[in-house]
Parts: structure tokens; C-alpha cells; sequence
């Protein structure tokens, strides 16, 4: 009976002799190199003891590597934002270009480093960061904004002003003099609106628009309550210093306008929008939000009307348009006719008394009491009157001294 040979098994901590161990030698070096060599087909024989063993055997088959596969396992879209296929081109900034800063929170972080993305391609307009994370307007001893926004007005050229804060305000005032204010007291909310105040007399005083940002929706009820509570101050009191107040509150609500981690993106595809924490946003919540305030900017800005929540419409033709209160005696009692008036035209009646406001009214007055919209101008982009009318009943154009 011939004798059976065994191809030796290799064992942990054994050293191999013969071909095999040369094999197992090669496959631990070449192990950096992604090569496996599989058990052969062929048992040991003569030829093998005589040629090393490579005679009959076939080339080592080697594992597929991994890069050789799909180089995308999610569409392009979903590539990390930090990729070069994601980064957005970018543009120079003109010299003269109109700033744009952002103050605020965290939230503010976010929604600038959103808009510096949103205008990266709008050579005149510049995006400028200055949040300052875990501020607010209670607690001036960790981060006073009033001093802050003074040296920074003092010292850069702010063309416009962005603001979103109010996330770490729900907390007690402590205040010197009185010591512990508790929060939405009569006392919190009356020390509150006058630092929100204080803050926006500086951007007025100045000549400088401001955007205040509210909150958005929030998933813990009762501070989604306090944060709407916020929000009712920020409008009121934006709107009393000439500013423009931005809601997107609904914005990050579902159809029922309850709190939802997950809606649609600028592009109406639904994707997470909130931060775990049910607070914040995430990049792509942050783009959204910066939509809303770009949609606002760049309206505003190529209108050439800054802040202006209704359309400066003018004054009637030959009119003077005042704005501010106006100071003025009104009697109480008709006033009499002197002796010494004459009644012009021969008619023997009093005199012809002003014309209301109802028989003349401006085109604000047309707007906002009456509900009626403001006639196009013939030749302006709101004129759709057709047919158009011809040359010779245009009028000539009136040339300027």
C-alpha cells in the first residue's frame, strides 16, 4: 500500500518548513497588499518536493478589492457637506458691497454660515458673522450685547443687521438693585423689553435696517409656549423701532402646525430639519431658514425699499409725503366765516369745505383703509393693459433743464 501523503496544516506559533511554509510566509507579506492565497486542488507529489510546488499549481487568486466596486452608494445630492462636489462656488466681493451682520445665539451661527452659502454667488452683498454662542439679553454678566454692538458700530460698517436670539433667555433676571427677578414677571418682561429696545435704538439711531428672526417651533410644549411668548416681544417691539420682523414658526411645523423633527427642504424633498435636542436645526434646517431671510433680503434690497413691511405707494400727484406725527391745532367748534369774505362765483352759500380723505384719497389710503390695489403706471412691468398703445399716443418724452 502506497503511502498517503498530508499536506502540513499550519498551527498558531508553529514554524512551517517546505513550500507551504514559503506560501503561508508570502501570504502573511503580501497581506498588506490585500492577497489571500486559497488551499489548492492538487495534493503534494514528487514533482512538487522537486519544483517547490509551483509546477502544477495555478496563479494565486486574489480577493477583489473593495475600490475596483461603485464608487457612489448614494446619490450625489447626499454627499457630506464637505465635499468638494457640495462646496458652492464663490464669487469676490465688491469693494462697495452692502454688509450684511448677523447677531445672535447659536441660532444666529447657524443662519449666517447658511447665508454666507445662500449669497456666496451675490458679489454685492457680504454676509459678516457675529453671534456669540450661549448669549442673551438676561444674563449681561456672561455677554453684555449692548456694550458688544456698540463697539462693533463704533468700529465696522454695517450696512444691514440680522437678528435671532432668545434661546437662553428663559431664565431669572439679577438684577443689582433688586436682586432676583423671577422670569415673565411683570418686572422680567418690563427689564426685557428694554433691553430689546436699547439694542434696536442703536441700529436707529444709526440708520441701520434690522431684521429681527424669530424662533422657530419648538418639541418640549412648555418651552415651544415660553419661545412664542418671545417671539409676541421681538414683533412688537421690531416693528415699533422700523425694523422687519421674519416668523418661521410654522415654517417648521407639520400640516397640523405641531412640532416635527422632519419637512421639506429648500427643495421640497423631506429631510431631517431639527437637531436631536429638539431645539436647534441642522445644516439642512439652517438652510431653509436662511431662504426665508434671503427671500426678504433680496426682495427688499432690489425694490430699494429696506423694511418697508407695506409699498411706499407715494403721495398724489403734486402731493407731499409726510411721515412721523405731525403736530397740528384742531378747534372743536365750527369756525365762523368773517364779515369780510366774499363769496367767489356769486353763489350766496358758505364757503366749499376741504376735501376728505374719501374724495381724494392718497394711494396709502386706497391700500390699506379701502382694500383697493394701486393702478399701474402705463409702460411699468404691472401694466398688462392690451392692446398696447401705439407711438403716436405715447406721450414725448419731456427732456430735463
Amino acid at each position: 500500500m502506497a503511502p498517503v501523503q498530508v499536506a502540513p496544516v499550519p498551527v498558531a506559533g508553529v514554524p512551517m518548513a517546505g513550500p507551504a511554509a514559503g506560501a503561508h510566509q508570502r501570504a502573511g507579506a503580501e497581506g498588506g497588499r490585500g492577497e489571500i492565497l486559497l488551499a489548492q486542488g492538487r495534493s503534494s507529489n514528487f514533482f512538487d518536493r522537486l519544483f517547490g510546488g509551483n509546477i502544477f499549481r495555478g496563479a494565486p487568486r486574489r480577493r477583489p478589492d473593495a475600490r475596483s466596486g461603485p464608487r457612489f452608494l448614494v446619490p450625489p445630492q447626499d454627499l457630506p457637506q464637505n465635499s468638494a462636489a457640495a462646496r458652492p462656488e464663490t464669487m469676490p466681493k465688491d469693494p462697495e458691497a452692502r454688509t450684511v451682520f448677523v447677531f445672535g445665539d447659536a441660532f444666529a451661527s447657524g443662519l449666517a454660515n447658511a447665508l454666507q452659502s445662500a449669497f456666496s454667488t451675490t458679489p454685492t452683498i457680504e454676509i459678516v458673522k457675529r453671534p456669540k454662542l450661549g448669549s442673551g439679553l438676561v444674563r449681561y454678566d456672561y455677554y453684555d450685547w449692548e456694550a458688544a454692538l456698540a463697539e462693533t458700530l463704533a468700529i465696522e460698517k454695517v450696512d444691514i443687521a440680522v437678528i435671532m436670539m432668545g434661546s437662553n433667555d428663559r431664565q431669572a433676571f439679577r438684577d443689582q438693585a433688586e436682586g432676583e427677578v423671577e422670569w415673565r414677571s411683570q418686572k422680567w418682561e418690563d427689564l426685557y423689553i428694554a433691553r430689546v429696545d436699547a439694542l434696536l435704538r442703536q441700529f436707529s439711531d444709526r440708520g441701520i435696517p434690522v431684521y429681527w428672526v424669530g424662533l422657530p417651533i419648538m418639541r418640549a410644549a412648555t418651552y415651544g409656549q415660553d419661545m412664542a411668548f418671545l417671539n409676541t416681544v421681538y414683533l412688537a417691539r421690531t416693528q415699533r423701532a422700523g425694523g422687519k420682523f421674519i416668523d418661521v414658526w410654522s415654517r417648521f411645523a407639520d400640516e397640523e402646525g405641531r412640532y416635527s423633527d422632519a419637512g421639506p427642504d429648500v427643495n421640497g424633498k423631506i429631510r431631517r430639519l431639527r437637531d436631536a435636542n429638539g431645539i436647534h436645526l441642522t445644516g439642512t434646517g439652517y438652510k431653509k431658514l436662511a431662504f426665508f431671510v434671503e427671500t426678504e433680503l433680496r426682495a427688499d434690497l432690489d425694490s430699494g425699499q429696506l423694511l418697508s413691511n407695506v409699498p411706499n405707494l407715494g403721495a398724489p400727484e403734486g402731493g407731499i409725503r409726510r411721515f412721523g406725527p405731525v403736530e397740528m391745532e384742531v378747534s372743536l367748534t365750527k369756525p365762523e366765516v368773517p364779515q369780510g369774505v366774499v363769496t367767489l362765483a356769486g353763489g350766496g352759500g358758505a364757503a366749499p369745505a376741504a376735501l376728505s380723505a374719501e374724495e381724494n384719497p392718497s394711494p396709502d389710503y386706497r391700500l390699506l383703509v379701502l382694500g383697493e390695489s394701486p393702478a399701474p403706471k402705463p409702460g411699468r412691468a404691472d401694466d398688462f393693459a392690451w392692446p398696447r398703445p401705439s407711438a403716436a399716443a405715447r406721450p414725448a418724452p419731456v427732456r430735463q433743464p
